[in-house]
């Protein structure tokens, strides 16, 4: 389990939804295997996420000059992204206690991973200021932990010094109304002189801190048998790390599911459009249409030959087959769906 914090939503909000883990390459990811492979849920860091965002104090005064960045992903939202990368920089906000927000917005696609601008200008700010900077994320659920883990690789350390809010570009937008920040991509960005972009600047800095845990998830299949598919930017099927990569290791915020719950995100993926609203009716066309065809179902026991506590397979088993052992816990009736929230 690794922790971080989050900037909280609204109080009293939508009960708890489902989001999503981490994607490699930002792709989704699957295990397909004949010979059943192994799955760990491993420990990480805590962090702040949310409409509750974090309340921080320095000397028990809150800084004169706010600063505040945010990441964006340009391709989400119908590409709704692009607008916020519009915004005058730097974008200068009016605080009610006579202090000012100074926000620094950049895109997530600039730069190579581990060497981009806007998180070396961060990492300048956070090794200074001696408290959590407030760090927008603008996308969908796999964009909060892509902006997290690009945090990671500029020597950042996320639970101690990022508080991070969410601005709702996806396509169920799970975390984000877990979160309370809501799931509805936010419009007109630009009108009246960005007058919506500076009402969601002053929720940011009223928001409060509220704790989440991130979990490493890894998953690893049979070497000769089983492969790891990604979807990949046309659109299709194909192995991850060209078919010669039989483990890989992802953070996961709000849940990861095995099976049909999965098969239904790989389809959605390969049919994904620009429209929150006609991914919804997507989504649920390629979940309708994997429940009918129940033949082809996959069971988690032909899937999964073990799960374990902690980081590797000597870990207290969860479940595991009987032919490895006569006392461990098995899964009842081989169920189509495994999900951990």
């Amino acid at each position: 389990q690794s922790s971080a914090r989050a900037l909280g939503g609204r109080r009293g909000g939508p009960p708890p939804a489902r989001g999503r883990p981490g994607r490699p390459d930002a792709s989704r990811s699957r295990a397909q295997a004949e010979s059943p492979g192994c799955c760990r849920l491993g420990g990480g860091r805590r962090r702040a996420f949310g409409d509750e965002m974090i309340n921080r104090e320095t000397n028990g005064a809150r800084p004169q000059k706010e600063e505040i960045f945010m990441f964006v992903n340009p391709k989400s939202g119908g590409n709704k992204g692009q607008d916020f990368l519009r915004v005058p920089h730097p974008f200068v906000v009016d605080l009610p206690d006579n202090r000012q927000a100074h926000v620094h917005i950049y895109s997530l696609l600039d730069g190579e991973s581990g060497n981009k601008e806007g998180f070396k200008r961060l990492k300048q700010v956070v090794s200074t200021c001696g408290y959590p900077v407030r760090t927008i994320v603008g996308g969908g659920d796999g964009t909060v932990m892509w902006a997290d883990s690009e945090a990671a690789k500029h020597d950042i350390h996320t639970p101690t010094q990022l508080l991070y809010g969410i601005v709702p570009l996806g396509t169920g937008n799970d975390f984000s109304r877990v979160a309370g920040w809501g799931g509805k991509n936010p419009d007109k960005i630009l009108d009246k002189e960005c007058k919506l972009l500076r009402g969601l600047v002053l929720k940011w800095c009223e928001a409060e801190p509220r704790g989440h845990d991130v979990w490493q998830v890894s998953i690893s299949v049979d070497e000769s048998e089983g492969k790891i598919k990604v979807v990949d930017k046309s659109k299709e099927e194909s192995d991850f790390g060209d078919g010669t990569v039989n483990k890989v290791i992802l953070p996961m915020i709000n849940y990861f599911s095995i099976g049909q719950e999965s098969k239904v995100g790989i389809e959605f993926d390969k049919h994904r459009t620009k429209s929150q609203t006609c991914n919804l009716f997507v989504y649920a066309y390629e979940g309708l249409c994997t429940e009918i065809q129940c033949c082809t179902a996959q069971h988690i026991g032909n899937l999964v030959r073990s799960m374990h506590h902690g980081t590797d397979s000597d870990g207290p088993v969860i479940f595991g087959q009987s032919d490895d052992s006569d006392d461990v816990p098995e899964l009842r009736g081989n169920p189509e769906r495994l999900m951990f929230l």
